[in-house]
């Protein structure tokens, strides 16, 4: 049975912050990330803790696993 998606996460961040966070979910790190999206690495790290905190996590595994549990880990790697 597919997992249902909870886009309520996904309503909490800004187009630039979903962006982040497919890359982050890539694999990419914050230098890559930087270089992707024409920012800088700093930028990029705040960023991620921004979403985080958004999404309630107290760090990038946190994260990782808040994404995995709404279903949307594989919907944005996919989009």
């Amino acid at each position: 049975m597919a997992k249902q998606l909870n886009f309520s996460a996904l309503s909490k961040l800004t187009e630039q912050e979903i962006a982040i966070t497919k890359l982050f979910l890539a694999g990419n790190t914050p230098q890559q990330t930087a270089k992707l999206l024409s920012s800088n690495e700093v930028n990029i790290r705040k960023a991620i803790r921004s979403i985080g905190n958004k999404l309630d996590c107290d760090n990038n595994i946190e994260l990782v696993v808040k994404l995995k549990n709404d279903g949307l880990y594989s919907y944005l790697l996919q989009n």
